[in-house]
């Protein structure tokens, strides 16, 4: 309209459509207006009892308002025009032109809706607005909506003070659009991807720019009204996402180098699982890699010239590249001569170029081919409060909390471990063992010894998952072609997963599939309690059920991004281990591992509080690992060297498993509903779980459905019968999971 001059006459009944479309709206009623005003005026402030009428009497599709809204009759008949006919009158106190259609008698019987601002938001009920029960309204009445609280007997829930259901619908869609701004924000921040094309690069005038966006976010979220349970949950969760943002703002201002760093894990996401065609796959990664070249001088420019840390992490990211420049075959065998040429070229300018990086950062002194040594003398304690906000701020862990009980848990979780194995039928116990950590290690490794080798750890990994995937199936809403399968772990997390862990899929795609990882390198040290728990905790009904809950969910998209969610995903996962141990009831040492697995988690947070609290060595925190657990050298260098690339995250676990079975049992819910209910929440504080639970079901139904991300596309999905579940090249091993199904089952339901 702007770009040609257009003036449009735009006649519809889709009254949404008419508000966005609009500057000026007429309303008509056989044949005449009744009222007239900008969309603002109409739609906020209707007069006419007719345009109140239509307003009312849209729908929103939200299953949860939907059920609890009355209705309200409009009636010609009220109107008495034999003696005072009606005309166009100005509304008193409009800015604009809102006039309605009504008698000089019939204005004066009502007050001016921009009277009545601090009246909860209510406009005036008009003349002659009549209410009436379901179904009462006459043939030749208008029947209409109204939200139940508004002279209405309805049951349920009152779903705002005051106002038209028209009211909600505006608010629910505020909150869904500050929704997409925060997460549009956060993608604008760690571009590139599909909602941001450029790469970020910290410089002042960057971080000016995302500060200010950020801090009126703020402002809107703070602003926004939360007339009930469920808009202050959405609310806190908003304000939770800002709070996590604002010290990603500070992190990447601090560490300007994650464009370059994080290039090796996500050429390894592209390469394992992103099932874009061969050229879009190409195209990122080439993509990328002019980006970090185009971003070279910017980013010097926020580096000290003589920064021998930052050069060696750039070298350090060169063997990565290079290491992985020379598989590019092995990688992508489906590419084309020309995307392999392209690739290659890229993959070797990029290497080329992080060197030039280095060299100019430490002057051009000769660079040291292999790693430095291993320092274990240093700390790694962070300064101040640090700490503190980054649990607080990023992960929503207290502190505090941890100081309180921290001890306490670590000697209750020991305590378990022996009680558990002394029950065992072995000659160790019928001896007087174990007495140590290092002795239950070693019944573990006796009776449930490690795999001879990584293609038996990975078949019997598959083997497993056939397993928890049916119970998952039977007892969690899943698609019925989803699949989760065991592989060997990327090169670029050898140091920093011992075990294995999950990487996620590509979820924009259909049919879902996610894989979780081995450590093939470790093998030796995986023993089969930890192939058992992995297909668990890692896949059904653990991180993978999780991401495709998520992907399928009409979550925000804040929810989907995540917001001070470690302690609900992780702590979710740990409960998983326990209440799921029945699913291998033949195996006597599997709960005995389950308990060993539980001490693993408190004392996670014995040795992050020491590590980044306290100020311990890095070789004092690996002792702790070796007394504890009974870890070799190698095996808790690499949990230490976890601890160092996620400060505070490994707290999460057991912080948030302690949160959860507490909750599990004070407010009642069944293990099956419980479970349920974990998996379909999405990516929020576990505090915010807390604020979840209270809810009614109908309420839990409006946040579930009404609060959808305004970016989400179409995904079509399906939802079918689990006992169907028999997809090609994984069918489930229904005989291995019977015996086990049945001892859950009744676990589950009661």
């Amino acid at each position: 309209k702007k770009e040609r001059g257009l003036t449009i006459l735009f006649i519809a009944h889709d009254l949404s459509v008419v508000k966005y479309f609009s500057d000026y709206v007429g309303v008509m009623n056989q044949g005449k207006l009744v009222e007239e005003g900008t969309p603002e005026e109409i739609y906020s402030n209707p007069v006419h009892p007719y345009t109140k009428a239509l307003l009312s009497a849209i729908p929103v599709p939200d299953p949860g308002y939907e059920k609890w809204r009355g209705y309200v009759t409009y009636d010609p008949s009220v109107h008495d025009y034999s003696v005072h006919k009606p005309s166009m009158h100005h509304v008193a106190g409009a800015s604009g032109r809102h006039l309605v259609y009504l008698s000089d008698q019939e204005m004066e019987s009502f007050k001016s809706p921009y009277a009545q601002a601090g009246d909860g938001g209510r406009a005036a009920e008009g003349p002659a607005t009549r209410h009436s029960a379901p179904g009462r309204a006459g043939s030749k009445s208008i029947r209409v909506r109204l939200t139940a609280g508004e002279g209405t007997q309805a049951s349920g829930p009152p779903l705002c003070k005051g106002g038209f259901f028209m009211e909600q619908a505006e608010l629910t869609l505020r909150y869904r659009e500050l929704d997409r701004d925060c997460a549009l924000l956060s993608y604008r921040m760690h571009g590139p991807n599909e909602f941001e094309p450029k790469l970020f690069i910290p410089d002042e005038e960057a971080v000016a720019g995302v500060r200010e966006a950020w801090r009126e976010l703020g402002r809107r979220v703070e602003e926004l009204a939360d007339p009930d349970p469920v808009y202050r949950l959405v609310k806190r969760h908003l304000s939770d996402f800002l709070d996590a943002l604002d010290y990603d703002i500070q992190c990447t201002a601090q560490d300007p180098l994650q464009g370059y760093t994080g290039f090796p894990y996500h050429f390894q996401n592209v390469v394992r699982c992103d099932r874009r065609p061969d050229e879009a796959r190409c195209a990122d990664l080439t993509g990328r890699i002019a980006l970090l070249e185009e971003s070279r001088d910017r980013l010097l420019a926020l580096l000290p010239h003589k920064d021998g840390g930052s050069a060696e992490t750039l070298r350090r990211v060169r063997r990565a590249v290079e290491a992985d420049s020379v598989r590019l075959r092995e990688f992508f065998p489906s590419f084309s001569i020309d995307q392999h040429r392209r690739l290659a070229e890229a993959m070797a300018r990029f290497a080329g170029l992080l060197e030039g990086m280095a060299a100019q950062l430490d002057g051009g002194e000769a660079p040291e081919e292999e790693p430095p040594a291993d320092d274990l003398t240093v700390t790694v304690k962070m300064e101040g409060e640090e700490y503190r906000s980054l649990l607080r701020k990023r992960l929503g862990v207290s502190l505090d909390e941890l100081l309180v009980w921290q001890k306490e848990e670590v000697e209750k979780t020991r305590r378990d471990i022996f009680e558990i194995a002394r029950k065992l039928d072995i000659p160790e116990v019928r001896e007087g063992g174990p007495r140590t950590m290092a002795e239950v290690k070693d019944i573990l490794f006796r009776y449930e010894g490690p795999c001879e080798s990584p293609e038996e750890m990975f078949r019997r990994a598959e083997e497993y998952l056939k397993r928890t995937r049916a119970i998952a199936h039977e007892y969690m809403r899943l698609p019925e072609d989803e699949q989760c399968r065991c592989v060997p772990l990327p090169d670029c997390y050898k140091d920093s997963y011992p075990w294995g862990g999950y990487e996620g899929g590509d979820f924009r795609h259909m049919p879902y599939r996610g894989q979780m990882f081995l450590n093939q390198y470790n093998y030796q040290n995986i023993n089969d309690g930890w192939i058992k728990l992995n297909a668990l905790h890692e896949a059904y009904p653990g991180h993978h059920v999780q991401y495709v809950r998520t992907a399928m969910s009409e979550t925000p998209e804040t929810v989907k991004l995540g917001a001070k969610l470690v302690p609900l995903l992780e702590g979710t996962c740990l409960r998983t281990e326990r209440a799921f141990e029945f699913l291998f009831a033949e195996d006597p040492f599997f709960p005995l591992f389950v308990a060993y697995r539980r001490h693993h988690a408190s004392v996670r947070i014995y040795v992050d509080l020491m590590m980044f609290y306290h100020g311990a060595s890095l070789e004092e925190v690996i002792k702790i690992y070796q007394e504890e657990l009974g870890f070799d050298h190698g095996t808790a260098r690499k949990q230490v060297q976890a601890h160092q690339n996620m400060p505070g995250y490994f707290t999460c676990y057991y912080y948030g498993m302690k949160k959860l079975t507490g909750w599990e049992k004070e407010y009642g819910f069944s293990k099956w509903d419980y479970t349920e209910l974990l998996f379909s929440t999405g990516y929020i504080s576990v505090e915010n779980f807390e604020s979840l639970l209270k809810l009614s079901p109908e309420e839990r139904e409006r946040y579930f459905h009404s609060f959808s991300s305004l970016l989400e596309k179409d995904k079509g999905m399906r939802l079918g019968s689990p006992v169907e579940d028999l997809n090609s090249g994984f069918a489930i091993d229904h005989r291995m999971a019977a015996d086990s199904r049945s001892k859950l089952k009744a676990a589950f339901i009661r």
